[in-house]
């Protein structure tokens, strides 16, 4: 997992930030499905992962992230807040606050793919390439470590990425302790829509057979702040 956490932009929960982002615009229905087909490649190594999210209405939120045998899913209904690890047959519950809630569902700092963040990196236009049959504008930037990084967004508003690549080397340690050495580095996403169709609401709940512990409420014990006068 080091290189995913090398490489925030390009990991698959970076890619759903951008989702999420997206799916906040006026052009894009409430209901929203995404699946992300990605593969990073290290010296030769390949390290595949899905990422599935589901997103109804402005309060739920669901993405389960499958990799090395193991899948884990972060589902969000309102103020509640589940990490499962389905594999697992466990998972932890929490109260969020209201801000928290918003945070997790809307991610806007966190947004790595959107047009208007690779443009902002000094990301230019490459040219015209569809993706599956979806006509999309490419764009290509070099990123502070080097590595060329090309997006592929949907022509079309509102932009949605349809697939990312990032490829060079990189600088990175076989295990802790060890010096860094160069890798030669790939990574691509693929990205599937499906939005507008009805979602079962029964996603937005911890599936039955889940033995769930309780997280503390952080609002517990908070006093409400005392009105200037």
């Amino acid at each position: 997992m080091f290189i995913r956490n090398l490489l925030p932009g390009c990991t698959a929960v970076a890619a759903l930030t951008a989702a999420l982002a997206s799916s906040a615009t006026a052009q894009t229905p409430k209901n929203m499905q995404l699946e992300i087909h990605q593969t990073q490649v290290v010296d030769g190594k390949s390290m595949p992962s899905t990422t599935k999210l589901w997103k109804a209405g402005p309060d739920h939120l669901r993405f389960d992230i499958t990799a090395r045998g193991l899948t884990q899913s972060t589902i969000v209904s309102g103020l509640d807040a589940w990490t499962i690890i389905s594999t697992q047959k466990t998972g932890f519950h929490r109260k969020l606050t209201p801000a928290q809630a918003e945070r997790m569902r809307s991610n806007d700092p966190l947004v790595a793919m959107s047009v208007k963040t690779f443009l902002k990196m000094g990301g230019k236009k490459a040219g015209q390439e569809p993706i599956n049959g979806v006509p999309c504008t490419m764009y290509r930037l070099v990123d502070p470590r080097g590595l060329t990084a090309t997006l592929w967004a949907q022509s079309a508003p509102p932009e949605l990425p349809m697939r990312t690549v990032r490829e060079g080397k990189v600088s990175m340690a076989a295990a802790k302790g060890q010096p860094a050495q160069p890798h030669a580095f790939h990574d691509q996403a693929d990205f599937t829509w499906t939005v507008g169709k009805p979602i079962s609401m029964a996603l937005f709940t911890p599936p039955a057979g889940v033995a769930i512990r309780e997280l503390p409420d952080p609002t517990a014990g908070v006093k409400p702040a005392m009105p200037h006068k």
